[in-house]
């Protein structure tokens, strides 16, 4: 199966699926004096493997389009 979008990438589902985990499940039992600062750091973190992901995805089909085009 092709993937269409960066959506149906295995890799970008697990990686979102994880991120939340994070989000949902392990900020919140962080100690109080971590909360602030490691609870800010581990959410941007976790957001940004699948973020990355959607991005390479999207550079690479932006390549293949012009290469098609020209």
């Amino acid at each position: 199966m092709t993937a269409v979008s960066f959506l149906d990438l295995e890799v970008y589902q697990a990686s979102y699926k994880k991120s939340l985990e994070v989000v949902k499940k392990v900020i919140p039992r962080l100690p109080l004096e971590e909360k602030h600062n490691l609870a800010d750091q581990m959410r941007r973190s976790s957001m940004a493997i699948p973020a990355l992901i959607a991005e390479g995805y999207a550079k690479k089909h932006q390549q293949f389009r012009i290469h098609t085009v020209l």
